[in-house]
């Protein structure tokens, strides 16, 4: 009795691994991400009481071009109330560790 194996899935599971290598390789380092790309309109949907980034910034009333001058307990509290993180921090990983993983898997 002779069988033969099918291969073909394989194939494609190593064309999908050598795809992600690549794309970790194209991650190394640092990375500029616009706000836009980080916090698509899917995540403030899904995680804020927001239909996009814009509008959470205008709701802020913060100055979003110059994050570092915001007060960390003010921008805190506002995600806490807003979002469902505990604060800005855990919203930023959450956002990060989703563009991340859509980069691997494109």
């Amino acid at each position: 009795m002779k069988f033969e194996l099918d291969t073909s899935g394989l194939d494609k599971l190593k064309k999908d691994l050598d795809r992600q290598i690549k794309n970790a390789e194209r991650l190394n380092g640092e990375h500029e991400v616009s706000f836009d790309e980080l916090f698509p309109d899917s995540f403030m949907q899904e995680y804020t009481n927001f239909e996009n980034i814009d509008y959470l910034e205008d709701k802020s009333k913060f100055n979003w071009k110059d994050i570092s001058s915001i007060p960390d307990d003010e921008l805190d509290s506002f995600v806490n109330r807003t979002t469902s993180f505990e604060n800005w921090q855990e919203m930023l990983d959450e956002a990060s560790q989703l563009w991340v993983n859509k980069q691997l898997f494109k």
